[in-house]
C-alpha cells in the first residue's frame, strides 16, 4: 500500500498542466480585452464628460453604449477575438488533456510498482515470499483507463464562478469584455483599473470544472489531484487484494486516521469502523486473534466497512476505497502482526473566540491554502501582462503568515505544498511537483519495467489476432509461449524471437513486427538452434516476403527487413513465372520446412520452361539464399 505523503506526492505531480493551462487562459482573455479597449476610447471619453456634467449613471451608459454598437470597427474587433479566443482556448484544453493523460499513465505505473514493491517488503517481513505479479499489467492498465476518463470529465465542461454565475471557458471572454465595457461607459473607471478587475475575478474563481445541471464546480487542478489519488489509491488496494488471494491470507487491517468522516450511519461513518481488523471470507474462528490485539470481535470486511474484497458484494461508494477516501487496508498476519501505535489527535483549540477540532482545523486550513493560491493565480497573471504585482504580493505574504500562525496555534503541521502554484511550463519534467514525485520513485529501471509490461499486456493481445489469423495460412502449428515481453535493449519496432517461443519487441513495434516473429514460430521454432543457422537467410527472407504480403493484403504499413533477399526471392517468381502473385508463392514458400526450401525453390527452377540462360541467372539468385549470416 501508499503512504499518505507519498499519495499526496503522486498526486500533487499533474497539478502544474492545469496550473499552466489556467494562466494561460487567464492572461488570454485580458490581452484580448486590454486589445479590445482600444477600440471603445471615443465612448470611454463621452462616458467621462457626461459623468462630469452630472448626467445619470444609466444615461451615461446608456449613451455610451449606442456609440460603441454603432461603430463597425469595434464589432469587427470583437467578433474576429471571441474567433480566435474559442479556438485558442480549445487547443490549448485538447493539448493539456492528451499531456495529462500521458503523465496520468505514467504516474499511475510508477503507484502500482510503489505499492508492489511495499507488499513485498512486508510479505518478506512475515517470512512469505510474493513471486507472481503477471496480474499487475493488466491493473495497472485498468486505472490509467479509469483515470484517464476522470481526466476527460473533468475537462469536457470548464469554466470559471463569476459574480453573475457560471461561465463557460467558450464564453468566459465574451463576457469579461461586456462587463468591462460596461464599467467604462459608466465613465467612472479606467480600463488599467477595468484589466486589474477582470484578472482578480477570474484568478479568484480559477478555471473550474462544471456541472450545469447540479451547478457544482471543481478547479481544474484539485480536481486533476483528487482523481489521481483517487486511482493510485484503489490500484495499490486492488495489488494487496490480489497478492492476498494468492497467497491465501484472510485477515485485513484498515488503517486510522484524524479527521476521519464521523457523520452518517453505517459505511458513511467512517471513523465507526477504522483502525481495526477484519475477516475477507467467514468460516474461521478467530476469537483468540481478536483476544490477543484487545479487539472485542473481527467482524466480516464487508459488513462493517461496505467493501469486498473478492467482489462478491457490491461496493457500497460511501464506505472503505470510495471516493476521496484515504483509508489504507493492510494484510494481517495471524498471531504475527501488531497493531500500530496510535498518535492522540490534536485537542480542541479555541482561537479569536471560535473553538475548533481536528476535522475544523483542517477545513480552515483548506481555505486559507484555496485564498494563497488564488493569490498567486492573480499576481502570476498580472506579472505576466506587464501589470504591477505589488499589492498582490503583500497579500500573498500576509496570508501566507496567517495561514503558519493558524498551524502553529492548533499544533497541526503546515502544508505548504497545497499553496504552490506552478503555472510556468507545461513541461511538466521541469516542475518542482514532478521533481518530488520523482524523488519518490527513484527506481525508474523498474517503473520503466512497469510500462513495459503494460505495453507487453497491449501487444499480447494483438499478437493472438494475429496469431489466429496465421492458423489460416500456416500449416505447421504455433510454438509461442502465449508471452510477450517489451525490451529496452531493442530499437524501436524490432522484435525477437526466443528459442523458448517467448517473443521480444522495443517499443513502438507493428502488426509486421508481431506477425514475422510469430511466422518463425511456426516455421524455424519446429528445429533445433544449430539448423536455423545453417537455413538463416532463406527462413529470414521467405517469413518476411510472407509478412510483407499479408501486410499488403490488409492495407497495413510495414517497414522492409532483409530487403536485398527478400527481392532475390520476388526476382525468382516474377522471372520464372512460378505463381501469379507474390502472395500465394511467398504462401507455399514458407509452408515448405525450412530446411526444404532451398531444395523446393531448385525443384521449381528445374520443373519450369525457363531458358538454359534463365535458369542458371536464377540459381545465381537461390546460392545468395543458402546458408547463414556471418555474424
Amino acid at each position: 500500500m501508499l503512504t499518505d505523503e507519498q499519495l499526496e506526492i503522486i498526486s500533487e505531480a499533474i497539478q502544474p498542466l492545469f496550473q499552466f493551462l489556467e494562466r494561460e487562459v487567464i492572461v488570454d482573455i485580458a490581452r484580448r480585452i486590454k486589445k479590445t479597449l482600444t477600440y471603445t476610447r471615443t465612448a470611454e471619453l463621452q462616458a467621462v464628460e457626461m459623468h462630469r456634467l452630472g448626467f445619470s449613471p444609466a444615461r451615461i451608459r446608456k449613451e455610451a453604449m449606442k456609440l460603441l454598437r454603432d461603430d463597425a470597427e469595434y464589432r469587427k474587433q470583437v467578433a474576429k477575438n471571441t474567433l480566435e479566443y474559442k479556438r485558442a482556448v480549445r487547443k490549448q484544453i485538447n493539448d493539456i488533456t492528451r499531456a495529462a493523460y500521458r503523465a496520468g499513465n505514467e504516474i499511475v505505473a510508477g503507484a502500482g510498482n510503489m505499492s508492489w514493491v511495499d507488499d513485498l517488503r512486508v510479505w518478506k517481513q512475515a517470512g512469505k515470499e510474493l513471486t507472481d505479479n503477471s496480474f499487475l499489467p493488466q491493473l495497472t492498465e485498468a486505472f490509467s483507463a479509469q483515470t484517464a476518463g476522470e481526466l476527460k470529465n473533468l475537462t469536457k465542461t470548464t469554466g470559471f464562478r463569476a459574480m453573475s454565475g457560471l461561465e463557460s471557458i467558450e464564453n468566459a471572454y465574451q463576457n469579461e469584455l461586456d462587463k468591462a465595457v460596461m464599467k467604462i461607459c459608466a465613465g467612472t473607471f479606467s480600463q488599467e483599473k477595468v484589466l486589474n478587475d477582470v484578472v482578480n475575478d477570474l484568478a479568484h474563481s480559477g478555471l473550474r470544472s462544471i456541472d450545469y445541471s447540479s451547478g457544482r464546480t471543481m478547479q481544474l487542478d484539485v480536481g486533476a489531484r483528487l482523481a489521481l489519488r483517487t486511482g493510485c489509491h484503489q490500484l495499490a488496494g486492488k495489488i494487496t487484494d490480489a497478492n492476498m488471494a494468492q497467497t491465501g491470507e484472510n485477515l485485513v487491517y484498515v488503517s486510522k486516521h484524524w479527521g476521519a468522516r464521523n457523520t452518517g450511519i453505517g459505511h458513511a461513518n467512517h471513523e465507526e469502523w477504522q483502525g481495526k481488523v477484519y475477516f475477507i471470507k467467514p468460516g474461521t474462528d478467530y476469537s483468540e486473534e481478536a483476544r490477543r490485539i484487545g479487539q472485542d470481535r473481527i467482524m466480516d470486511l464487508w459488513y462493517a466497512t461496505g467493501y469486498s474484497v473478492d467482489g462478491a458484494h457490491s461496493n457500497d461508494p460511501l464506505g472503505l476505497d470510495g471516493y476521496n477516501c484515504r483509508h489504507n487496508r493492510h494484510t494481517w498476519f495471524e498471531g504475527m502482526s501488531s497493531l500500530p501505535a496510535e498518535q492522540p489527535e490534536p485537542r480542541p483549540v479555541t482561537i479569536n473566540g471560535k473553538t475548533y477540532d481536528y476535522y475544523a482545523m483542517t477545513q480552515r486550513m483548506r481555505a486559507m491554502e484555496r485564498t494563497v493560491r488564488a493569490l498567486k493565480r492573480e499576481k502570476e497573471a498580472l506579472d505576466t501582462l506587464g501589470i504591477d504585482s505589488t499589492e498582490i504580493r503583500a497579500k500573498i505574504k500576509s496570508r501566507t503568515r496567517e495561514y503558519r500562525e493558524f498551524c502553529r496555534a492548533c499544533n497541526v503541521t503546515e502544508a505548504t505544498t497545497k499553496m504552490r502554484y506552478e503555472c510556468g511550463t507545461a513541461d511538466l519534467m521541469k516542475t518542482d511537483s514532478w521533481k518530488r514525485y520523482a524523488a519518490v520513485v527513484p527506481e525508474r529501471n523498474i517503473i520503466s519495467d512497469i510500462k513495459n509490461s503494460i505495453q507487453s499486456s497491449q501487444y499480447r493481445k494483438t499478437a493472438e489476432e494475429i496469431n489466429a489469423e496465421l492458423e489460416e495460412i500456416c500449416y505447421n502449428e504455433s510454438k509461442w509461449s502465449g508471452r510477450i515481453l517489451v525490451k529496452d535493449f531493442l530499437p524501436d519496432g524490432a522484435g525477437q524471437k526466443e528459442w523458448n517461443c517467448d517473443i521480444f519487441l522495443g517499443k513502438k513495434s507493428g502488426y509486421d513486427t508481431i506477425c514475422h516473429e510469430l511466422l518463425h514460430s511456426r516455421s524455424c521454432s519446429h528445429f533445433k538452434p544449430e539448423v536455423y543457422e545453417e537455413h538463416q537467410i532463406i527462413e529470414e527472407s521467405s517469413v518476411e516476403l510472407l509478412t510483407e504480403e499479408i501486410c499488403k493484403g490488409k492495407g497495413i504499413e510495414y517497414v522492409e527487413s532483409y530487403r536485398e533477399s527478400v527481392i532475390n526471392l520476388r526476382r525468382i517468381n516474377r522471372r520464372l513465372h512460378l505463381y501469379e502473385n507474390d502472395y500465394d508463392y511467398a504462401r507455399e514458400l514458407f509452408n515448405t520446412d525450412m530446411d526444404k526450401r532451398i531444395q523446393w525453390l531448385i525443384q521449381k527452377v528445374n520443373s519450369s520452361a525457363a531458358t538454359a540462360e534463365q535458369k542458371e541467372n536464377v540459381y545465381q539468385l537461390i546460392s545468395g539464399l543458402m546458408g547463414g549470416w556471418s555474424i
